[in-house]
């Protein structure tokens, strides 16, 4: 079956040729000689296509038509109208109707719009996918993290989503997921079916960076051989996101801080204001305090972007965080390599609580993607990354092991309990599990070496 599609039509020898014409090209047909027959049965299938007289004996065509979008807003309207109600047509037309065909109608035509008509249906049908799979992505239940400090950002950034008019600044080491963060903000508000669009500070030049930021006009300068719109532009209605924000130089801090203030510009080389209605989101690693004290970074905008400010915390301060993180991405490669690891070994726990991780969630998810395609086991000890994930904790023994000092196993055993502890703020629950041990296994442990938590 090529496509499903509803006739609605009360005139019975229309239909039947129709019927005819489409079912001789492998397309499914149902039929209808009311609006009322046309409702129940777009209600009870999915169609792809409707094709409807404009004028019906109880009803018009523009009311199949309101039903569909109500109901099914991606499938597909087709008016047929007589010589006399071309001005139907017209209105049907501005009212979402996919396309008119006049009576009386060749084959042909018939065929071209109902396929055209399908393509489209399908199209819709397709990036109605793939956005339920971004919004999906971005869900607030998407990001990993259990900890009291992750905590704090989910109940923050939730109370963000709502809010669509105040700037956000994102502030966090490289590598903690300021990008995801700006994405959950956006996809979980009342703009998420509006553009998301997102430019990086620090990877375009400060000549270039007006041209793509406001857009162009044609001449304005050497290579301006047409029109541009900016990211500005394309973000209109939506969210636009400055990543690295902390690079900007202070002669474009002046501009960007012009546009939130006013929401207009000019592009380059233009000489009329664009008005915009856009939701700013900022991110950098920087301390933009100590900039704006060192006369790097303009007062004025600071305080601008500061609204709401969101601290995202290093992961050597998420605790548990770690483990979770690294499962999640086992799972996730497993899926993509089409591997069968379980989890972390004793060992590879141990590796992965011990580090502090400078490179943040980025670095994690790297080595565990190379480790999942690299080790050929069900638990990964990661072997191959031992030296250069040598624990980095303040603990004596594990500073002493570290440098090369000879140390004993219990006093290495002891020291890495009590990170890990330290780690789960001593839940003990939490530490028997990231240690692979029992509970009263830990107990005995404890007492043994005389830790408290």
């Amino acid at each position: 079956m090529k496509g499903r599609i509803l006739i609605v039509d009360d005139e019975e020898n229309l239909v039947e040729i129709l019927q005819y014409w489409l079912e001789d090209r492998e397309y499914e047909c149902l039929s209808a000689s009311s609006a009322e027959a046309a409702f129940e049965l777009i209600d009870s299938y999915a169609i792809d296509v409707v094709i409807t007289d404009v004028r019906l004996e109880r009803a018009s065509g523009l009311d199949v038509l309101q039903y569909v979008q109500r109901v099914s807003p991606i499938t597909q309207v087709i008016v047929i109208t007589g010589f006399a109600n071309v001005e139907d047509a017209v209105t049907a037309l501005k009212s979402g109707a996919y396309d008119y065909i006049k009576k009386p109608f060749q084959k042909e035509r018939i065929i071209s719009v109902v396929e055209k008509a399908i393509e489209r249906k399908f199209l819709l049908n397709e990036n109605s996918i793939l956005r339920s799979q971004i919004l999906s992505r971005y869900d607030f239940q998407s990001i990993v993290g259990r900890s009291e400090a992750m905590e704090k950002v989910f109940n923050l950034i939730k109370s963000l989503a709502d809010s669509t008019q105040s700037t956000v600044l994102i502030q966090g080491e490289s590598g903690t997921g300021k990008e995801l963060i700006a994405k959950a903000i956006h996809f979980n508000s009342p703009l998420k079916n509006a553009p998301f669009v997102e430019l990086n500070c620090s990877t375009i030049s400060d000549n270039l960076f007006e041209s793509e930021l406001f857009g162009h006009v044609k001449g304005s300068f050497t290579d301006a051989r047409f029109n541009k719109k900016g990211l500005l532009e394309a973000a209109n209605g939506g969210t636009i996101f400055l990543d690295e924000i902390g690079d900007l130089k202070p002669a474009l801090q002046i501009k960007l801080f012009k546009v939130i203030e006013e929401k207009k510009f000019k592009r380059v080389g233009g000489v009329e204001d664009i008005t915009v209605n856009v939701r700013v989101i900022v991110a950098t690693n920087k301390d933009l305090k100590e900039e704006v004290r060192q006369g790097r970074f303009r007062e004025e905008l600071f305080y601008r972007l500061s609204v709401i400010p969101v601290f995202l915390p290093p992961l050597r301060e998420r605790g548990q965080d770690v483990m979770l993180i690294a499962q999640y991405y086992i799972e996730k490669f497993n899926l993509e390599f089409k591997r069968s690891v379980k989890g972390l070994s004793q060992k590879g726990r141990w590796i992965v609580t011990g580090y502090s991780w400078p490179g943040n969630v980025r670095e994690l998810k790297n080595v565990i993607e190379r480790a999942v395609l690299l080790e050929n086991r069900e638990m990964l000890d990661l072997d191959f990354f031992e030296k250069e994930l040598a624990p980095q904790s303040g603990e004596s023994a594990l500073s002493e092991q570290q440098s090369g000092s000879i140390i004993s196993l219990e006093q290495m055993e002891k020291a890495y309990i009590e990170k890990v502890l330290s780690a789960t703020g001593g839940n003990r629950a939490q530490a028997s599990e990231l240690l692979g041990i029992t509970r009263k296994t830990l107990y005995n442990k404890m007492i043994r070496y005389g830790i408290k938590a």
